[in-house]
């Protein structure tokens, strides 16, 4: 989303920029090697193997939350309206066997807790902060 802003009107993608390098927020592309690499490290976290993901509603939730911080954080944090997050969906689908139903409703469900509840935004931002460490 912040290339098409970028190329059609620069203004504004220079506006969210600043506005995300104020709050310290890091825009990473989605790619393969990206997705898996964050999974991976959030594995490690965890200390978990990787779980069935369609079962394993909270652990899938966490990974949705951090995947979302990660690859789209203008959306979490509310500088952009547009859905912003289909490659997601499309790359965690695949990813996780998880429908794509089931992605999307796990995306509003955890944009609400991260904004909501200061226990699931500590455990989220801890799992984000060892992953950029990493």
């Amino acid at each position: 989303m912040l290339n098409i802003l970028e190329k059609e009107h620069p203004k504004v993608h220079q506006n969210i920029v600043n506005r995300m390098d104020a709050l310290g927020i890091h825009k990473h592309p989605i790619t393969a090697l990206n997705l898996i690499k964050v999974i991976n490290l959030f594995l490690q976290y965890k200390q978990s193997p990787p779980p069935l993901w369609q079962k394993e509603v909270t652990m899938r939730r966490e990974l949705v939350a951090v995947m979302l911080l990660y690859f789209c954080p203008e959306k979490v944090y509310g500088l952009l309206e547009e859905n912003s997050r289909n490659g997601l969906v499309k790359e965690l689908k695949q990813l996780t066997g998880c429908a794509h139903q089931l992605i999307s409703n796990d995306i509003s469900t955890v944009l609400v807790w991260y904004k909501t509840y200061a226990d699931f935004k500590k455990q989220i931002t801890s799992i984000l902060e060892f992953i950029n460490k990493s």
